[in-house]
């Protein structure tokens, strides 16, 4: 495919081509750190609950569900 689309034999259908493969790069790009985010969410909610039923120190326990109480603000704010 040309750098320019316009220099295409079909113009209209090359710009429409190159414009599908940008968003097929960024729409699976945006779902890994969509699940990525998920994932981190899970796991850090996961760890604070396990240090919780470890009777680790209380700074521990609350900066951990903190952590993941701002991991799943940030989500909300973004989605």
């Amino acid at each position: 495919m040309p750098d320019d689309p316009w220099d295409a034999p079909d113009p209209a259908l090359a710009y429409a081509l190159r414009q599908q493969n940008w968003y097929s790069a960024h729409r699976d790009r945006a779902r890994r750190l969509h699940w990525g985010s998920e994932v981190l969410i899970l796991l850090t909610t996961a760890a604070a609950t396990l240090a919780a039923a470890l009777q680790a120190p209380a700074w521990v326990t609350a900066g951990m569900g903190a952590v993941a109480l701002i991991f799943a603000g940030l989500r909300r704010i973004f989605d």
